[in-house]
């Protein structure tokens, strides 16, 4: 499912859309890209190259199933 956003996604800039997946992925959320598009307002593409980006430099992998989630919570 969905998962309970903190900051009002249309309004936040996209460092604070990466951070705050970040902290979802971190306490154990896992999100498809398009789940995370159409939370934040973003395109599919958009979304595509954010998590690409964070998980250069995160812990974070996208499963056999198509969803982010944090390294070791497969």
């Amino acid at each position: 499912g969905r998962e309970e956003r903190m900051i009002d996604t249309f309004e936040a800039t996209p460092t604070q859309k990466a951070a705050e997946i970040a902290v979802i992925l971190d306490r154990g959320g896992a999100m498809t890209t398009r789940e995370i598009a159409e939370c934040y307002g973003m395109t599919w593409q958009g979304a595509h190259v954010m998590m690409n980006n964070i998980a250069g430099r995160l812990p974070i992998v996208k499963d056999d199933s198509g969803r982010w989630r944090k390294f070791g919570n497969e």
